[in-house]
C-alpha cells in the first residue's frame, strides 16, 4: 500500500491536464489553445515518472509498482502513459493551423479523450478499466463520424463501432468468469491459482478474441482500413498510436497473471496461427492498395499482431520485445499518418498514383517521409527492429514453431515490399502532372510535430534501454 503522501503526487498527474482544458474553454487565443495542451502533455510524463519513482518511506527510489485499491501504475502503463502524452502534444502542434468546425471543442474532445486514456490506464479495477475502454469509443466515433474528410466517414464510425461493441460482450462474459473464479476484480490480485485449468483456458480464449477486434487481428479487421480512411489525421494518430494498444494492454493483463503456463503452452498453437497468418495477410494486402491510409492501416495490423506473438512465447525477452515493438509501433504508425495528414492537407488526396518526386519541392519533408518509412520496415539503428528482433529472438526458442517464424520473416520481406514502394513513389518516382498548385514544405508547427516523432524513433532505437528499463 502506498501512503497518504503518494495522492498529492498522483493529483498532479491529473491536474495538469485539467489545467489545460480549463484554459482553452476560458481563453480564445491560439497561443494559450496550443500551448496550454502542450505543456499539460508533457507535465503528464514527468509527473508520472516521478510517481513512478516515488517510494513514500525510502525517498525517491526506482520501485517495481505502486498499488493502491484503485491506482495501479508500473513500467506498462507507465510507457504508455509516455507514449500518450507525447502523441497528444505533437497532435497538438500539428493542428495549430488546422481548419475544423470549432478550434475550442474539437481540443476539448481530445482532450477528453486524453483523460479517459489516463484513468483507464491508472485503473486497478477490471470493471472501471472496462468501461472507461468502452467509452473510448464514444469521442472516437464523433471524431471519425463529424471531423472526417470523405463521404463515408458515418459509416465508417458506425462500422468502428458496431465491431468494438460486439467484442465487449466477449470480454464481459470473461469478467463474470473472473469474479466468479477469483472473487476478486482487481488486477494485483488476480491469480491462476483460484481457477481450474478449463476455466483458464475459455477466459483466455474469450479474452483473446475480445481484444483481438481492437487490434486487430484476421478476420476481425475490416473496420480498421476503413475507419482509418474516413478519419481525419488526428483520428488516424490517436487510433494507431493508442486505442489499438488497449487490445495489447488487456491482453497481458488479464491473460498472463490468469492462465498457468501450462494452459499457455496448449493455447499457443491456436494463437500463434491466428497472429501469423494475420501478420502476412496483411502484408500482403497492403501491397495491393493505392491509398496511403489504408497501407499504413494495414501495416499497423502486421506490427500489432507481431507484437502479440511476444505475449505467448516461453522467454522473458519476448514479453519485453513485444511490449517495446507495441511502443514503437505507436510512434511510428503515428508518425506516419502524420506524413500522411501532411500530404492530404496540401492536395487533398491519396491515391499513390498522384504522386511523385516530391523529393525536388519537399525536401524536408522527404526527409521526414524516408525516415518513418525506412524505421517502418524495422532498419537497424530505429526503434522498430529492436522489438522485432527480441521477438523474433524468443521466437527461435520455440523449435516446435518453426512455421509461425518462417511466416513472420517472410513478412519481413512483404514489409520491406511496400515501405520502399511507398517511399519510391512519393518521394523519387517521376514528377507527375498532378503538382500544378505551389508546393509548400513543413512549416513551423509541422517540422516541430515531425521533429518529435524523429527524435523518439532515433533514441529508442539507438538506446533501447531507455525504454527497456522502465518494464524490464
Amino acid at each position: 500500500m502506498v501512503g497518504t503522501h503518494f495522492i498529492p503526487l498522483f493529483s498532479l498527474l491529473v491536474v495538469f491536464p485539467l489545467l489545460g482544458a480549463l484554459i482553452n474553454y476560458i481563453n480564445k487565443s491560439g497561443l494559450f489553445l496550443y500551448g496550454s495542451v502542450v505543456l499539460s502533455n508533457f507535465a503528464l510524463i514527468l509527473v508520472s515518472y516521478l510517481v513512478y519513482l516515488y517510494n513514500p518511506i525510502d525517498g525517491i527510489v526506482p520501485i517495481v509498482g505502486l498499488f493502491t485499491n484503485w491506482i495501479f501504475i508500473d513500467g506498462i502503463n507507465l510507457s504508455l502513459l509516455w507514449l500518450t502524452g507525447v502523441i497528444f502534444s505533437a497532435i497538438a502542434i500539428y493542428s495549430f493551423a488546422s481548419n475544423v468546425f470549432s478550434m475550442k471543442l474539437y481540443f476539448q474532445l481530445l482532450i477528453f479523450l486524453e483523460y479517459l486514456i489516463i484513468i483507464a490506464l491508472l485503473s486497478n479495477h477490471i470493471v472501471v478499466f472496462y468501461l472507461l475502454y468502452e467509452t473510448l469509443a464514444i469521442p472516437m466515433f464523433f471524431l471519425i463520424g463529424l471531423v472526417g474528410v470523405r463521404g463515408r466517414k458515418l459509416h465508417a464510425a458506425y462500422l468502428f463501432l458496431f465491431f468494438t461493441l460486439s467484442s465487449s460482450i466477449l470480454l464481459l462474459t470473461a469478467l463474470v468468469i473472473i469474479y466468479q473464479t477469483n472473487y476478486t476484480l482487481f488486477f494485483d490480485e488476480l491469480g491462476y491459482t483460484l481457477i481450474s485449468r478449463e476455466w483458464q483456458m475459455v477466459v483466455a480464449v474469450l479474452v483473446f478474441l475480445g481484444f483481438a477486434t481492437k487490434i486487430p487481428v484476421v478476420p476481425l479487421h475490416i473496420w480498421l482500413p476503413e475507419a482509418h480512411v474516413e478519419a481525419p489525421t488526428v483520428g488516424s494518430i490517436i487510433l494507431a498510436a493508442i486505442f489499438l494498444k488497449f487490445g495489447f494492454y488487456g491482453m497481458y493483463r488479464l491473460i498472463i497473471p490468469i492462465c498457468c503456463s501450462d494452459v499457455l503452452f496448449q493455447l499457443r498453437p491456436l494463437f500463434f496461427s491466428i497472429c501469423s497468418l494475420s501478420v502476412v495477410y496483411a502484408s500482403l494486402a497492403a501491397i495491393r492498395q493505392v491509398d496511403l491510409k489504408k497501407i499504413i492501416a494495414y501495416s499497423s495490423v502486421v506490427h500489432m499482431n507481431f507484437s502479440i506473438l511476444g505475449i505467448f512465447v516461453t522467454s522473458h525477452i519476448g514479453v519485453i520485445g513485444s511490449i517495446f515493438l507495441m511502443i514503437s509501433h505507436g510512434i511510428i504508425s503515428g508518425g506516419m499518418f502524420l506524413g500522411i495528414g501532411i500530404l492530404y492537407d496540401r492536395f487533398h488526396v491519396r491515391n499513390i498514383m498522384y504522386f511523385g518526386g516530391l523529393a525536388q519541392f519537399m525536401p524536408l519533408f522527404s526527409i521526414y517521409f524516408v525516415i518513418v518509412m525506412l524505421s517502418n520496415m524495422s532498419l537497424p539503428g530505429t526503434c522498430n527492429f529492436v522489438g522485432e528482433f527480441l521477438v523474433f529472438l524468443s521466437l527461435i526458442d520455440e523449435v516446435d514453431n518453426w512455421l509461425v517464424l518462417v511466416l513472420c520473416l517472410s513478412s519481413i520481406v512483404l514489409v520491406a515490399i511496400f515501405s520502399l514502394v511507398v517511399v519510391m513513389r512519393v518521394c523519387f518516382y517521376q514528377v507527375t502532372g498532378f503538382f500544378e498548385v505551389q508546393l509548400r514544405d513543413l512549416q513551423l508547427n509541422e517540422a516541430l510535430a515531425c521533429s518529435i516523432v524523429v527524435f523518439y524513433i532515433l533514441v529508442f532505437g539507438l538506446v533501447p534501454n531507455l525504454l527497456i528499463n522502465l518494464f524490464c
